[in-house]
């Protein structure tokens, strides 16, 4: 193998652990308050958990197996079912203008669903070899 395509799968490879670590980064923040509005992105912080992970798994899906694939996208048209049917904020009348109240139950179901299609996704990325852990190896490098 000549010596440049080494180098440029190297190089791909640290750019795609770069993106994973920034990606799982920006998971772990939002965990720590996921039901907060983001005003940097007009969104809940849910609703961007759920988009970070999408891009996450996007990281890893070349790699899955059909029934991996399968399992993860029946976890994400779970979470949009639920969003859609059943989202964590009802919203009511005031006399000051709309205002959103936390429906728990919706909830509580929402954030089980995100923790669990997030531990998959990073589950599959070790998997994978996509763990910072494991050294990848090329001849001649």
């Amino acid at each position: 193998m000549p010596e440049d395509i080494r180098i440029s799968e190297f190089n791909e490879l640290q750019f795609k652990m770069i993106r994973i670590h920034k990606l799982q980064d920006q998971i772990n923040e939002l965990f720590v308050n996921p039901l907060s509005p983001n005003l940097a992105f007009g969104d809940y912080n849910y609703n961007l958990l759920v988009s970070i992970i999408r891009n996450l798994y996007a990281e890893v899906h070349s790699k899955c197996t059909d029934e991996e694939r399968e399992e993860i996208n029946n976890l994400l048209e779970d979470i949009d079912n639920l969003m859609e049917d059943e989202p964590p904020y009802q919203q009511s009348n005031h006399p000051t203008g709309r205002k959103a109240i936390l429906d728990n139950d919706n909830w509580k179901k929402l954030r089980k669903k995100i923790h669990t299609l997030n531990l998959k996704v990073r589950g599959l990325l070790d998997a994978h070899g996509y763990n910072p852990d494991k050294n990848y190896e090329l001849d001649g490098l």
